[in-house]
């Protein structure tokens, strides 16, 4: 692997299918999101079908030495594509951004009318996912979405991430 980044791409799905947000670790990358998105849409709602999964969801893909895991919320999924395996480390990343994620949105997915400015500030939660967004603590920014100064004992005012000391 070298040093190649361990995600190659985040997505924020709402279980509509439409894209919410997405992250790469180079923006200068494009690829066609759309399709990719359309894709896990489609092996969810096969799973549902196929096996009538009910709440349940499919959590993982591998193919050759890219993983997706997929981590989902009542109303959304984030699905996140990675160089090898997931290790523990990001698996509970990916926990804490979900849990805020659906702190902060849980209650608009179910409701969601569409208007994606809905979702503001989920891609900058999505963002601490890779490594060199997660050490944002000691840049003064909230460890969590970075948007906002953080210190010990107050909330971040954009997702609520709370340090206790």
């Amino acid at each position: 692997m070298g040093n190649e980044e361990p995600i190659r791409e985040a997505f924020l799905i709402h279980k509509s299918g439409c894209l919410l947000a997405y992250r790469v670790p180079d923006p200068t990358k494009t690829a066609d999101y759309d399709l990719v998105v359309g894709m896990l849409t489609a092996l969810q709602s096969f799973v549902h079908e196929a096996f009538g999964a009910g709440m349940q969801s499919l959590r993982s893909l591998e193919f050759e030495d890219k993983n997706v895991l997929i981590e989902v919320r009542e109303g959304f999924y984030i699905a996140v594509v990675l160089n090898g395996k997931p290790t523990s480390i990001l698996k509970s990343r990916l926990d804490s951004v979900m849990d805020a994620i659906d702190a902060k949105y849980g209650k608009v997915a179910k409701d969601w009318n569409g208007d994606i400015g809905d979702w503001v500030h989920a891609g900058r939660m999505m963002g601490t996912l890779f490594e060199e967004d997660h050490n944002r603590r000691q840049d003064g920014l909230c460890p969590l979405c970075g948007t906002v100064p953080a210190s010990i004992g107050n909330s971040c005012q954009i997702c609520g991430y709370r340090e206790e000391g």
